[in-house]
């Protein structure tokens, strides 16, 4: 559920930028992921499918190309959105990782796995889908 308190933070920033509210980040926001666009996903498991029974059972890191930290991800966003809204920082959660970095070495080697959408281009796509029909806010003139 995108509303839930561990929801995934792209649709939580994507939502919260729309309608002008504040982003809620947790800590400094400095942690980092490599975030993977769903039809990279989706093609790693492809070629995962095909891949023949040298693969059968293996487990496979499937991700981007690089990392990003959550701020990086709230800019991309604000950009895409032509907002800008200060966060509103919380104390860090319990148990949250700091750098979480994914290593594609056998994804590479034995699938021949590349990530193909980077970061920039994902959320412009997945921001222009979650905001179909919304308008961004704006300032209302004195008088309307």
């Amino acid at each position: 559920r995108p509303d839930s308190r561990y929801a995934a933070v792209i649709p939580l920033f994507i939502g919260a930028l729309a309608s002008g509210r504040a982003p809620v980040v947790h800590g400094d926001g400095l942690q980092s992921r490599h975030f993977t666009f769903v039809s990279d996903a989706v093609r790693a498991n492809l070629l995962a499918a095909e891949a023949g029974s040298q693969c059968s059972g293996r487990v496979y890191n499937v991700a981007g190309d690089r990392d990003y930290t959550l701020l990086d991800v709230l800019g991309i966003i604000e950009t895409t959105l032509r907002v800008q809204v200060a966060p509103m920082h919380t104390a860090p959660r319990a148990g949250d990782v700091r750098y979480s970095r994914a290593d594609l070495t056998a994804a590479k080697r034995d699938l021949d796995y590349e990530p193909s959408i980077g970061l920039p281009d994902g959320l412009r796509i997945t921001v222009e889908a979650a905001t179909d029909g919304i308008t961004p806010p704006r300032e209302e003139a004195v008088g309307e």
